[in-house]
């Protein structure tokens, strides 16, 4: 099969891309230059990563 690459909008001060790589319905996240004011993921983010079987944050 192959593997599908998705890009997110992690933190506008620095233009860094999240990064979701999906393979054989399994899906790895990499997404470590968020901009949390409040020391959280953004509502909108944490709808992007849900059902990642791997999350680097």
């Amino acid at each position: 099969g192959d593997v599908v690459i998705t890009t997110y909008h992690l933190n506008p001060h620095t233009k860094a891309l999240g990064y979701r790589v999906t393979w054989q319905n399994q899906s790895l996240v990499y997404a470590t230059d968020t901009d949390s004011l409040h020391g959280s993921a953004s509502p909108d983010l944490q709808l992007w990563v849900q059902g990642a079987k791997v999350l680097i944050f």
